[in-house]
């Protein structure tokens, strides 16, 4: 098996997987069709392991036809395309392709996951698209979706800060906090 990493790619070719930004092609060797002039039944060797995938893939050999399907979740990102492979007749798998996308906000958390409807909380937001925050979302006020900006439940945090320190935000975002 080899690998190249590369720089984002929006054009899809070959084994491609778009992770947070990052390309990486995978090459397998081929399964032999023929030993000794006799034809042999075309398998596939284990699907490839893919980064932020959870758990290793099954081992094989797999038969032509046989699908693997991955599953994933990076904090900040949702997900999109087909993450699924088949064994194909060539011996090879067929390209697994994770298209991530930065959620840059708590209206966009609630758009990716379902189960953020009605649960207030803290989520992970990327606003740049590179540096992941910590946020508390409101997820119920008036249909959800809102980045709470400050948040203060008590006294326990000084909100008498620098201006630099406001630019970077402070606090915890389960209680006294500022983005």
């Amino acid at each position: 098996m080899s690998f190249f990493i590369g720089g984002v790619v929006d054009l899809v070719v070959n084994d491609i997987v778009l992770l947070t930004g990052i390309v990486l092609f995978i090459t397998y060797p081929r399964t032999p069709t023929q030993r000794n002039g006799e034809e042999t039944q075309v398998t596939c060797r284990s699907p490839p392991v893919i980064p932020n995938a959870q758990g290793p893939p099954p081992t094989g050999p797999f038969p032509v036809g046989s699908s693997y399907r991955y599953t994933s979740y990076v904090a900040g990102y949702s997900s999109s395309g087909d993450p699924s492979t088949t064994c194909q007749a060539d011996g090879q798998w067929s390209p697994v392709v994770f298209q991530c996308r930065a959620l840059a906000d708590c209206s966009a958390v609630l758009r990716a996951d379902s189960g953020a409807s009605g649960n207030d909380g803290v989520y992970t937001i990327i606003p740049d698209g590179t540096t992941q925050k910590q946020v508390f979302c409101d997820m119920t006020t008036k249909g959800g979706g809102w980045t709470v900006i400050q948040r203060r439940e008590d006294q326990s945090t000084d909100f008498y800060r620098t201006w630099e320190e406001y630019k970077a935000g402070f606090g915890n975002p389960a209680q006294n906090h500022w983005i």
